[in-house]
């Protein structure tokens, strides 16, 4: 699996989720698809998929050979809120979506619990394209907040194994701003 460029791992796993659930980029692949072109290399995919697309998403996983684990949030054990490969490179992070009643979402990251967006940041999507492989982000301002987001938990702890990742944040934030 880790031979294989991250594009065409990508592609594989589209093959295999594009319309049987809804799912989309973030990250720093969906940055490079708004940029336009690859910015930098990446070991990993980053995707939101909806709570109730779960067991689909871990059966794709399976259909690839990829092992994968759940994870649950340190402030709420009992909140799986996402599941990623378990292989080397860690090649896809699958964020889960909580859809409310009142046109919003929630979403957990391991230091955030349950921040709320209008669903507007992730319906319609936007379609970007890279090495001609066409994929659903979401909007480049939801892409924006969650960088955003990232950098202020940095400040309030980078430890040196993280250092290239914040950097690569704030070179994410820059990079859609110019577009």
């Amino acid at each position: 699996m880790g031979d294989k460029p991250i594009i065409q791992r990508f592609f594989e796993l589209i093959k295999l989720i594009d319309n049987e659930f809804y799912w989309v980029t973030m990250g720093g692949v969906a940055v490079d698809g708004y940029a336009g072109g690859w910015t930098r290399d990446h070991q990993d995919v980053d995707l939101l998929i909806f709570r109730k697309d779960l067991e689909r998403a871990e059966n794709a996983l399976r259909k690839l050979g990829y092992p994968y684990q759940e994870f649950t949030h340190p402030k709420d054990g009992s909140l799986v809120y996402k599941i990623r490969t378990d292989d080397p490179d860690r090649t896809f992070s699958f964020q889960i979506l909580d859809k409310r009643g009142d046109g919003e979402f929630e979403v957990s990251f391991y230091r955030d619990l349950r921040l709320v967006f209008p669903m507007s940041y992730i319906k319609p999507v936007n379609w970007l394209k890279l090495e001609g492989i066409r994929f659903p982000a979401i909007s480049k301002d939801f892409l924006i907040k969650l960088k955003q987001n990232e950098i202020k938990n940095f400040k309030k702890f980078i430890p040196e194994k993280r250092m290239g990742k914040y950097l690569n944040c704030l070179r994410d934030i820059k990079l859609l701003d110019e577009k």
